[in-house]
């Protein structure tokens, strides 16, 4: 049987735990060539030993998502022999629950940077 994701190289910014964990293992499952990419080695790591032991293979590739360089790296580890990455998936940064007009400017900008900045880096 053919899987749907059968070829496709994917990119899963954050894939080393929760939402982009799931992402990176649903992924594989349907076929696709998964490179998970974060901060942390041992995060990733431990992450492609467990989806190992569950029967789908992802390669990683440490990465902070808010410099450019570090994200055209990933983008490059995970792209095919002609350059190409056909799905890319990014896990936001993270951040706080508040009224939009309880943030100073710094904090604002800090959370814009952290949840949409490796998007457009992306």
């Amino acid at each position: 049987m053919t899987k749907p994701l059968a070829g496709q190289h994917a990119l899963v910014i954050g894939g080393g735990s929760g939402i982009g964990f799931a992402t990176a293992r649903a992924l594989a499952r349907d076929g696709a060539i998964v490179t998970i990419a974060g901060r942390t080695e041992e995060t990733l790591r431990a992450a492609v030993g467990t989806l190992g032991q569950d029967g789908v293979a992802v390669s990683w590739f440490v990465v902070d998502a808010l410099v450019g360089a570090d994200v055209r790296g990933a983008v490059e580890a995970a792209s095919d022999y002609q350059r190409q990455l056909q799905i890319a998936v990014v896990i936001p940064g993270g951040g706080s629950i508040r009224p939009v007009l309880l943030y100073d400017d710094d904090a604002f900008g800090a959370e814009i940077d952290r949840n949409v900045r490796p998007v457009f880096l992306a």
